[in-house]
């Protein structure tokens, strides 16, 4: 998946594999794999197959948002939030 219209149909996925988490992402496959491998992103592992819960994703981006000076987490979230809404998100 590249494009917008594929990541704004990801919006009813709630479990996403290592192409949609990249498309939903908006990065790679390889660096979606290199964060399974260093264990920096929520994952779970079923016959063999790398899987994502969405939400868990989600949270995951919140824990590393960088707040911009000048800004509360309750603003920030609120930028988050709307963009995961445009993107396919909750």
């Amino acid at each position: 998946m590249s494009n917008d219209s594929e990541a704004s149909n990801l919006k009813n996925h709630t479990v996403l594999t290592v192409a949609e988490a990249a498309t939903f992402l908006r990065i790679s496959e390889s660096v979606v794999r290199r964060l399974i491998r260093e264990r920096r992103i929520p994952f779970f592992k079923i016959d063999g197959r790398y899987l994502f819960y969405r939400p868990c994703v989600e949270e995951w981006m919140r824990s590393i948002t960088v707040i911009p000076e000048g800004q509360t987490i309750g603003q920030a979230a609120q930028v988050i939030s709307a963009h995961l809404w445009k993107i396919g998100g909750k």
